[in-house]
């Protein structure tokens, strides 16, 4: 009898997790390209989301003021809005497919963040403004395309629905990561500051020039209260 019931059990089980692969198509999952699109999309996203949300702060540790900052901001949605207009003119002409313009600006995107950090100018930060306010006006039209272009429209519903899980996954993961990478890399910086700065005052205390001794302390504090900031 007990042997019995544990076999309708498991059967019953059975059946409810074959309806729910077969109601969500969960199949889509043993399709490598398709994840392979699904966690590239959504690591775009939450990259995305979170180096928008940070912009405005990275452009006041940068040293501009907050009229500035609004104007830097507000060139880079014309651009934006600009580029949503003119990318399918473009791609329609070139005869570039969706999945390749999408690629083409997260590109971009990645260029354009890390030319951000070398550069102190108003006019050059304005420069770089333009380029990611380009980039993203790609990104936007053709985000919503990639899924469309290689899933069958039988499957699209289940292929966006798994897409918007994982990422809301990966916003939910994304921020204590980015927290607790920017205290490690912030500690490591301290603790290799105050190891030069020890290094420059037992150089000055051992001889040599007392100037460049004291120029060398000096510099360590500046870049030491730098890091601090």
């Amino acid at each position: 009898m007990d042997s019995m019931i544990a076999l309708l059990n498991r059967s019953f089980l059975r059946r409810m997790l074959s309806r729910i692969f077969v109601a969500l198509d969960l199949g889509l999952l043993q399709d490598p390209i398709y994840i392979n699109i699904m966690l590239g999309m959504s690591f775009a996203i939450s990259a995305e989301i979170n180096f928008s949300l940070m912009t405005p702060f990275i452009l006041g540790d940068l040293g501009f003021s907050n009229d500035r900052t609004a104007t830097i901001m507000s060139t880079l949605g014309i651009a934006d809005l600009v580029f949503r207009f003119l990318s399918p003119f473009v791609a329609d002409s070139l005869g570039i497919s969706a999945r390749t313009m999408y690629l083409i600006s997260l590109c971009l995107l990645v260029i354009a963040r890390t030319t951000l950090t070398f550069f102190t100018s108003f006019e050059s930060v304005m420069v770089v403004g333009v380029g990611l306010g380009m980039a993203k006006g790609v990104r936007v039209v053709y985000m919503g395309l990639v899924i469309p272009s290689y899933v069958k429209i039988e499957r699209l519903a289940s292929a966006a629905g798994l897409q918007m899980v994982l990422n809301g996954i990966f916003l939910l993961m994304f921020g204590p990561i980015i927290e607790v990478s920017q205290e490690a890399i912030l500690s490591m910086c301290e603790r290799a500051s105050f190891a030069r700065l020890r290094n420059a005052g037992s150089c000055c205390r051992e001889g040599g020039d007392g100037k460049e001794g004291r120029k060398r302390i000096i510099l360590e504090v500046a870049i030491l209260t730098t890091v601090e900031r």
